[in-house]
């Protein structure tokens, strides 16, 4: 959604002068989706008794993170930014959680990074689709805004619903699929 309508959204907004281009839409939603993936892993790392090395870790994940923003921001202004988080979380965060987690569940990183595959691909395509849309169709007005945002949410729903379908996840979300069709069935019919 971010990537469809954001450059309309800060144009309507704040102004058009203030919009800081394709690459400063994309570089940070990168950067959030590669930290909520770490962020997945050190949860399990918590979880499996890890806490100091995912402090140490989180540190010299934010070390890394702060120099490079630094030094980048200099050259590249606010993407310099935004490219900082992404190389932090690559170099650091990303390979020493994993190794940690693959060690951890006898597996191997190329396993744990392969078991999101699914999704990727799916998130991968409604990007690409996003980014094409946004290259021809700038929604400049609130009601081009909201609609260009349900209309990739739904997309994007269509794209992901078989694998909230499958399990591990199914196991919760067909039951209250269930609970939702008897909710709505007896009101049609009456």
């Amino acid at each position: 959604v971010v990537l469809l309508v954001n450059q309309g959204f800060v144009t309507w907004w704040v102004g058009k002068a203030q919009y800081g281009g394709v690459w400063l839409t994309v570089t940070p939603a990168v950067g959030m989706l590669l930290r909520h993936w770490n962020t997945t892993n050190v949860y399990s790392l918590f979880a499996l008794g890890h806490d100091k090395r995912i402090s140490i870790v989180t540190l010299a994940d934010g070390t890394v993170t702060v120099v490079a923003l630094v030094l980048l921001t200099r050259s590249y202004g606010l993407l310099g930014a935004a490219l900082g988080s992404v190389i932090g979380v690559v170099l650091v965060g990303l390979p020493a959680n994993l190794s940690l987690l693959a060690r951890e569940t006898s597996t191997s990183v190329a396993r744990l990074a392969a078991e999101l595959w699914p999704w990727a691909w799916r998130m991968g395509l409604a990007d690409a689709a996003s980014l094409a849309v946004s290259r021809v169709w700038v929604p400049a007005t609130f009601p081009a805004l909201v609609d260009a945002t349900l209309l990739c949410g739904a997309g994007y729903l269509g794209l992901m619903w078989p694998l909230a379908l499958q399990e591990p996840l199914g196991q919760y979300v067909r039951p209250r699929l269930a609970a939702l069709r008897r909710l709505v069935r007896p009101a049609t019919d009456a």
